[in-house]
């Protein structure tokens, strides 16, 4: 028979909860229940029982037995922390100039270019990493996001690093990626649609750039992935 029982809510307010406790949990001296998606605790002691919901975050922390730090974080590291799919970091990189690694036709050598970058939002997800373009100089939630200027990055701004091995997120793998990602010489795979003016392939707006040796990027030249941040992140991290 199903018992019912008042337990406490997240929201501090006494509800009814109904659920079966298996018979294996009857000498229990506590448990931790699934019921309707929430975590139900129930502890008996001398005083009586006790059943209220548990949040997910001291669920995860009672059975890590550790306290959760992401200890310190790099200056561009804004948001930091874990869903279904593991550990998650968003970062920022403010428009500057930067030396990239341009691999030439003979797919052996490469040329060296320095150029202006708009500003860029580096993601991670568990092994997975993610870079998207802003028009804007510093950051917001709300950012409209771009493609990325730049070959090796597929259509939703997944990173392709090729045969280089990239770490995980983790809580410090953001600033080892993303020196991998920019420091790697770049090809031509996945260099077309990044680039109004040469949508054929970014490479010749980056190397237009480079001879004029430009200081600013031009933010007209970049392809809107018609999507803000915060829904990107938030359909990240909850698919």
């Amino acid at each position: 028979m199903i018992n019912c029982h008042k337990a406490m809510n997240l929201k501090g307010k006494t509800t009814d909860c109904a659920y079966r406790a298996p018979a294996a949990a009857a000498s229990a001296e506590a448990a931790i229940y699934f019921v309707e998606g929430q975590y139900l605790f129930h502890e008996r002691g001398d005083r009586g029982e006790t059943i209220k919901y548990l949040s997910p975050s001291l669920v995860r922390q009672a059975f890590a037995m550790e306290p959760i730090d992401s200890g310190w974080l790099s200056p561009e590291t804004l948001r930091w922390g874990t869903c279904n799919k593991g550990d998650y970091v968003i970062s920022f990189h403010r428009p500057a100039r930067r030396r990239l690694l341009i691999q030439n036709d003979d797919g052996r050598t490469t040329s060296a270019i320095t150029i202006p970058l708009p500003g860029l939002v580096f993601a991670g997800l568990d092994q997975s990493w993610y870079v998207w373009a802003a028009r804007a100089r510093r950051f917001a939630p709300d950012l409209e996001l771009f493609h990325a200027p730049l070959p090796n990055v597929g259509g939703t701004g997944l990173i392709c690093f090729g045969e280089n091995r990239h770490p995980e997120v983790g809580k410090h793998g953001a600033p080892a990626a993303w020196e991998l990602f920019i420091s790697s010489p770049f090809n031509s795979h996945h260099a077309d649609g990044k680039s109004r003016e040469y949508p054929e392939n970014v490479i010749s707006q980056l190397s237009f750039l480079h001879r004029r040796k430009a200081a600013r990027y031009p933010v007209r030249d970049l392809v809107s992935l018609r999507c803000i941040l915060n829904e990107t992140v938030r359909r990240l991290i909850n698919r």
